[in-house]
């Protein structure tokens, strides 16, 4: 009885590394998107400026 409990609490503590590795491998996505992003929105603003000032 004791040893299911062990087990158990095992098995509940592998759920949880599991679920936080992928949480962190969600975050890790999302940022670099979105730096690309910021990266293609400053990239555009420039142009503008660029263009407003050739004109």
């Amino acid at each position: 009885m004791l040893y299911e409990k062990v087990e158990q609490k095992k098995q509940r503590e592998k759920e949880e590394e599991e679920e936080d590795k992928k949480k962190e491998k969600e975050e890790e996505r999302e940022l670099p998107n979105s730096i690309l992003v910021r990266r293609q929105l400053i990239k555009a603003l420039l142009g503008k400026l660029v263009n407003l000032l050739i004109i």
